[in-house]
């Protein structure tokens, strides 16, 4: 039996989308905001939704996309799929090239199990309706690209996904790596600009902003943290704290992404969310940092153990995500925390 096991282990560790493949039959598929999908694709230039989900516009990127298709012939549910489908295997094409970079195939596969023992698959998977595919498929873009042009780009592109989280993962990269400073704050604030003008200009009327809706829930967002703090650290990183824990040292930089995320994420509706994709630069840097211990001392150092990654691998199996009151688990399993 042990034998078998040891195969399957090896044989899941050559061929990591085989466990991928696994997850998403194990986790499902989480959909979210079709009808505000639906709602602001069809018109983008009128303001059509309540207060309390008018924060969305603020995030036009698939809304735009969905307006294109639906004035191509697709039908409104049709373009929400499409939309985000295309999303999700953009993220993926991006995630296998930028874990790539500088590594063999066999280092290839060993960062992906690293990199997707965090939160990060479950977090893409539960939240289709939302850009995040496409802000994290255009960062991972990003750390890959030497020209200038493009970088600014694909700044622009994040924050026009995602106003403040877009903003919140250019800025922790440029703690972490320092580089290409200039082409980032020009995207940022090209991105910046541009929403500006969509929201002060082009729409019919000012939506709310996200600051008033995270100001309206702070009480209760905290009132949780405080109640179940160490289940939001577990949920911050996931397995992925096994990587982080054996770490001889950890940079102020990273230190500062580390808070500054946990901060976001604990003011915020969606903790595990948000906690992961601002903290997605660190994620990047620790995963290469655990590969090269993995390949050239055989393992991770846990006690007076040294573990490789076919006993290791199992743990992206072991994940949890909060999202304002709920814990989100398997497919179909949420429970409902008490504050």
């Amino acid at each position: 039996m042990s034998h078998i096991l040891r195969r399957l282990s090896e044989y899941v560790c050559r061929h990591p989308w085989l466990a991928i493949a696994v997850f998403v039959v194990a986790y499902g598929i989480r959909t979210n905001d079709e009808v505000e999908f639906r709602t602001i694709s069809a018109a983008p230039f009128g303001m059509n939704l309540p207060p309390d989900h008018q924060f969305l516009y603020g995030s036009p990127f698939t809304f735009f996309v969905g307006s294109y298709y639906l004035h191509h012939g697709l039908d409104d549910r049709a373009s929400y799929f499409v939309v985000h489908l295309l999303g999700v295997v953009l993220f993926f094409v991006a995630l296998r090239k930028a874990l790539a970079r500088g590594l063999d195939d066999e280092g290839r596969r060993l960062a992906t199990i690293v990199m997707l023992s965090s939160p990060l698959l479950f977090v893409v998977l539960s939240w289709i309706g939302k850009s995040d595919a496409y802000l994290l498929a255009f960062f991972l873009l990003l750390t890959m690209t030497a020209s200038a042009a493009t970088q600014v780009i694909l700044c622009a592109l994040m924050v026009l996904c995602h106003r403040e989280m877009g903003a919140a993962v250019l800025v922790a990269y440029l703690f972490l790596k320092r580089r290409s400073w200039r082409a980032i704050v020009l995207g940022l604030a090209l991105g910046e600009i541009a929403l500006l003008a969509y929201t002060r200009v082009l729409l019919s009327s000012v939506p709310e902003s996200r600051i008033t809706y995270a100001v309206s829930h702070a009480s209760m967002m905290w009132s949780i943290f405080w109640s179940h703090p160490l289940l939001h650290l577990l949920a911050s990183f996931g397995p992925f704290w096994v990587y982080v824990v054996t770490r001889k040292t950890l940079t102020p930089a990273a230190g500062a992404v580390f808070v500054a995320a946990l901060v976001l994420s604990i003011v915020s509706q969606d903790f595990t969310r948000v906690f992961v994709i601002v903290s997605t630069p660190l994620l990047l840097e620790m995963t290469r940092e655990a590969v090269a211990e993995l390949t050239q001392r055989g393992g991770i150092a846990i006690g007076g153990y040294r573990l490789g990654i076919q006993a290791l691998w199992p743990l992206m199996f072991v994940q949890v995500q909060l999202a304002g009151p709920k814990l989100l688990w398997a497919r179909g399993v949420d429970i409902v925390l008490g504050s």
